[in-house]
């Protein structure tokens, strides 16, 4: 038995692991309660010089989440349980397309509106440009009204002028989500 934190190895964590497989958990909840482990072995093993028992034990495989597309009525009543503030996001992510990082990451100097068009980064450092329908751009011209915009500017930004970030950004949709019945967001 563990008496001591010099006493954990990894034998000790795999055991662990084994035990939350065997009760069914998926791998993301697995993944989830190593990354705990390792956080706390690496905070041990940087302060007290003691070995990192964690070290070199490899995350589980992770399926995908199925992907779930709103209907027009999910979508309208995620609009419906929106804050103000969050409901330009929403519709242009719906218009566009865009990743949550995206949306966050998009300055103004990557707008144009002229030509009606976007371009961002997405994954993999994947540089896109993106054709956007009137509803796009009444959105990015909001976004100026009232605001001095530099071309490094972020166009989404919250209440108090900063940048949004992805994390503020799933805040509010996934309290509209969860306020129109749906899951997630």
């Amino acid at each position: 038995s563990i008496v001591y934190i010099t006493d954990l190895t990894t034998f000790h964590i795999n055991s662990y692991l084994n035990s939350l497989m065997s009760r069914g958990l998926v791998n993301k909840t697995v993944n989830n309660s190593l990354c705990a482990i390792k956080s706390l072995c690496q905070y041990i093993h940087e302060n007290y010089n003691i070995v990192n028992p964690a070290y070199g034990i490899k995350k589980l495989k992770e399926d995908p989440a199925e992907p779930h597309f709103w209907t027009e009525a999910e979508y309208k009543k995620v609009i419906e349980n929106c804050y103000a503030i969050a409901v330009p996001w929403v519709r242009f992510i719906a218009c566009t397309g865009l990743r949550a990082t995206e949306l966050c990451k998009l300055q103004w100097r990557n707008c144009d509106l002229k030509n009606r068009s976007i371009t961002v980064i997405g994954k993999g450092r994947k540089k896109r440009t993106i054709g956007l329908n009137d509803v796009a751009v009444s959105i990015l011209k909001q976004m100026k009204i009232g605001r001095q915009v530099k071309p490094s500017s972020p166009v989404f930004v919250r209440k108090n002028g900063k940048a949004l970030s992805r994390y503020r950004l799933g805040d509010y949709i996934g309290k509209a989500c969860r306020h129109s019945g749906l899951s997630g967001g």
